[in-house]
């Protein structure tokens, strides 16, 4: 009997220790799960070009208008690519948009709006692209969406893609037919690709939400800026040349942003 008290003491220690064990376990609080309404999500920036001559809206073949020289011109076909776009946040970090080529075309206007999708959250405050096609995408070949031979925007292999086009009638043009720049070049010697930074007049911030740029892009500076362009002088470019540089060191300038 003694030997059966001690055992059934020693039993109600060992259940005692147990359940002090268990209870204490349970005290320990649980990891505080997230707040899901407090992550931050991904958006996107949505983007329109709005081309220009010198503060009035472009009106393509009939509207003439003046060159920093007092040369007179009409705009029949106005384009180009923007293209490479990041976008900048005040942490440093960047936000590169996949497979990033859009052409602009006055005469389609579905093509002067697009949306940079997926964008990270955070802080944004500027953003770069290039007006032009990188020579990686130049040689990759299998040119479709906006980089697609029908769009008339690509010479050959050598010479690459026209970079940007500027075509109308000027009575200062020796050519009957007017004035035609096709700036390109891409490689080697002559390279008119431009890279562009444009800082927002206010940070913008994304958070599952949607921002709007608004860009004007002036036609007017292809003629001036960095070099003075004459009709007279200079009134036809279908090839890479030194006055494709010249054309892209000025019309480099032609982005503003408008909206506040």
């Amino acid at each position: 009997m003694k030997f059966s008290t001690k055992a059934s003491l020693v039993m109600c220690a060992m259940i005692a220790f147990t359940a002090c064990k268990k209870e204490k376990a349970n005290t320990i609080p649980e990891k505080a799960k997230p707040e899901y309404s407090n992550i931050k999500k991904s958006g996107r920036f949505d983007m329109h070009f709005n081309n220009m001559v010198n503060g009035a809206n472009i009106t393509l073949d009939s509207v003439w208008y003046v060159t920093d020289s007092k040369d007179t011109f009409t705009v029949s076909e106005f384009k180009y690519f923007i293209t490479n776009i990041m976008l900048h946040t005040e942490g440093a970090s960047t936000y590169a948009e996949p497979n990033s080529y859009h052409l602009i075309d006055q005469r389609n206007e579905e093509s002067l709006s697009f949306s940079v999708k997926d964008v990270p959250p955070g802080r944004y405050h500027s953003m770069t692209f290039t007006i032009g096609v990188d020579s990686a995408r130049t040689v990759q070949g299998d040119y479709s969406g906006d980089l697609s031979k029908d769009a008339g925007m690509f010479w050959n292999t050598d010479f690459g893609f026209i970079i940007a086009k500027l075509e109308g009638k000027s009575p200062q043009s020796p050519a009957a037919s007017g004035y035609k720049y096709h700036v390109g070049g891409y490689k080697g010697v002559i390279n008119s690709v431009r890279t562009v930074t444009i800082p927002f007049q206010k940070t913008r911030e994304i958070d599952g939400n949607v921002q709007y740029l608004n860009l004007d892009a002036d036609a007017a500076r292809f003629f001036y800026g960095e070099h003075n362009i004459r009709i007279a002088t200079f009134f036809e470019l279908d090839e890479p040349d030194v006055l494709s540089e010249m054309l892209a060191d000025n019309y480099k300038y032609m982005f503003r942003q408008t909206d506040y």
